[in-house]
Formats: C-alpha cells, sequence, structure tokens
C-alpha cells in the first residue's frame, strides 16, 4: 500500500538499531497505560505517580509504587480482598532483584526505604517477553514476599520473566478505619452554626473537621477559651498548634484570638495528622 513504511530490519526503511529506540517507547506506553489503570479517580497519587492511598468500592487493584525521578514504577496488586474502604501504602522497599523465569526463589541487593517483610506485594521492572514481543512484568500483580532470609528471598509464585538486577519494589497496603463523622463536644454557650453540626472524621491517619461553632454566650471569649472537645478516638498524639486554633490530644480545641458575641467559626478547613 503507497505510503505505508516496510517493517523495522534490514530491508525495512530503518536501521536495526531502531528496535532498540521503538521498544524503548513502547515500555513508556506501557509504563503509561498502568499508571492510567492504577490512577482511579478515588486513588491519591503522588507527583512521581506512585498509588499511596486507594479507597472506593473495590481497594482489590494493580497500582504502581517506587517511581521516582528517572526511576519507571512496578506494578503490583494492592494485596486487598474486594470490598470498599480506604487503605494506606506502607513504605515502600526499594532494591534490585534477580529472578529466574519460573521459579519462586530470588535474590536481592541492598534495600532503601523499609525493610523487605513477609507479606508485603512486591514487583519488578518489566522485561521482553520473547514469545509475544511485548513487556511483560516479571513479577505477576498479586505476587507477595513468602520468606526474607537475608539476601534470599521467597515468593509467593514464581516469576513470569527472568532477569540479573533488575529494579524491585515492595510495600504494604493497610486498610485503615474510617470513622465517618461524629458530633463535637461544645462547650458552655457554644453553639452549631450553618446546616449541619460541627463534627470530627477520621479516615486513616487524617482527621477532618466540618461544620460551624457559634458564640452565644453573651460576650466576647477570651484568647485561648476552649470551643469545643473533638469526640474520643479522633484525636492528635501530639499537640497541634496552628496561627488561631490549639488543639490538645485530650481533644480540647481553644481558640487563640477573641470573638465576639455572635460571630462563628468555620472548622471545614481544618485537616491535620492524628499522629
Amino acid at each position: 500500500m503507497p505510503g505505508t513504511p516496510g517493517p523495522v530490519g534490514k530491508n525495512g526503511p530503518f536501521s536495526p538499531h531502531w528496535n532498540a529506540v521503538l521498544g524503548a517507547i513502547r515500555g513508556s506506553q506501557d509504563g503509561v497505560r498502568a499508571l492510567q489503570v492504577g490512577a482511579q479517580n478515588t486513588n491519591i497519587l503522588d507527583q512521581y505517580g506512585n498509588t499511596i492511598q486507594v479507597s472506593g468500592s473495590n481497594l482489590n487493584q494493580i497500582v504502581t509504587i517506587g517511581s521516582s525521578f528517572q526511576q519507571a514504577g512496578v506494578q503490583v496488586s494492592t494485596g486487598i480482598p474486594s470490598g470498599a474502604g480506604l487503605a494506606t501504602q506502607s513504605g515502600p522497599s526499594i532494591t534490585s532483584i534477580t529472578l529466574t523465569k519460573g521459579s519462586s526463589s530470588a535474590t536481592v541487593g541492598a534495600v532503601s526505604g523499609a525493610a523487605l517483610a513477609v507479606g508485603q506485594v512486591i514487583g519488578a521492572q518489566e522485561r521482553l517477553d520473547p514469545a509475544l514481543g511485548v513487556q511483560e512484568p516479571s513479577l505477576t500483580p498479586g505476587t507477595t514476599i513468602a520468606t526474607v532470609s537475608g539476601s534470599s528471598i521467597t515468593l509467593s509464585q514464581g516469576a513470569a520473566e527472568g532477569g540479573t538486577n533488575l529494579y524491585c519494589a515492595a510495600a504494604r497496603f493497610i486498610v485503615q478505619q474510617d470513622t465517618g463523622w461524629e458530633a463535637l463536644s461544645l462547650a458552655t454557650n457554644i453553639n452549631n452554626g450553618g446546616g449541619y453540626p460541627a463534627a470530627a472524621r477520621q479516615a486513616g491517619t487524617i482527621i477532618s473537621l466540618c461544620g460551624q461553632l457559634v458564640n452565644n454566650t453573651g460576650s466576647t471569649t477570651a484568647s485561648g477559651a476552649v470551643w469545643a472537645t473533638l469526640p474520643s478516638g479522633i484525636r492528635p498524639t501530639a499537640a497541634i498548634t496552628t496561627p488561631v486554633w490549639n488543639i490538645a490530644t485530650n481533644g480540647q480545641m481553644s481558640y487563640q484570638i477573641p470573638v465576639a458575641n455572635g460571630n462563628a467559626l468555620p472548622l471545614d478547613s481544618i485537616v491535620f495528622r492524628a499522629s
């Protein structure tokens, strides 16, 4: 067909060295597709494309971990049974791995980040599958670490592809409790304002507040006055200090600026870590 390029090779329009270039491009495209698979709207990714939080109606997903500047990540399954909720990534461990196709035995190099541990989901860089002619993950997503003994590890299933000193990452996805919204205990003559009660919610390690508090004491509140107390179980493990709010480990929320009678304080922008 006129205008259609011939095959790559000695008889085609490109010299043989272009095979490597085109293969690298295809590998990059595969990596982008992998990121798109893991980047559900409900997931949170870091600046490199790593999935650091999974949420939604199904936590059992294939995601990307171990990406960094100039380093492609690897694909892993979260290892969480199907179901709704929230999970956060713990880790990851970054290392190199030597695999033999079909074998569950492997060796690793020096580890940075978290230590390798039994139960972590693990992935390794893609390798060319000669039979298919495409890049495939060296470890099938869903592979976990079964044993660790020094530089020797055992995998939950045999390697899909073999290779020496392949880039590797491992992590654990931990299901987090979501408390739902729980009402604050309000100080005397401090009332709810707006359309819903002032409340706190912990999802994983993140605590969020919502609602509005109104000064109905009949006078201006003093600087440092306690306005409300967070529910038991939804409190920081270290005191939180902002220019206007102090939140103690016992849950007491004190406002650092006097507030005239009848004025309201919005809470919706307050978000902090529990630990």
